[in-house]
């Protein structure tokens, strides 16, 4: 096995647990592992645009403007979580289910 694909080998591992672990399709579980990566990785462009589109295809066009607030709620729940203030998050969270809520969507977003 050359150097190179050890770590492609690694991120497949990876991929089949999240698979198994969560029952999701291998769609949902390659989409989940990279908007995390992206936001791991401070790539903040890269994770909102990647959360608005995901968000966007759960709600539709008709609810643009909730998918930018679904957006910017997730992204402020993100940021605050990784400084463990749990008030803030819980606030954040309460303020995106709310808004998700509201317009009963056919599908929710899988966030993960």
């Amino acid at each position: 096995m050359s150097p190179r694909s050890i770590p492609a080998r690694r991120h497949l591992d990876k991929l089949t647990q999240v698979e198994t672990t969560l029952v999701y399709q291998n769609s949902i579980a390659i989409h989940q592992m990279k908007w995390w990566m992206y936001f791991r990785h401070q790539q903040k462009l890269q994770t909102i645009i990647h959360l608005f589109l995901q968000h966007f295809q759960a709600v539709g066009l008709m609810n643009l403007l909730t998918a930018l607030k679904l957006t910017y709620f997730i992204m402020e729940i993100c940021k605050v979580h990784k400084s463990r203030d749990t008030e803030t998050t819980k606030h954040n969270a309460i303020k995106y289910w709310t808004e998700l809520l509201k317009i009963k969507p056919p599908q929710y977003p899988y966030l993960g």
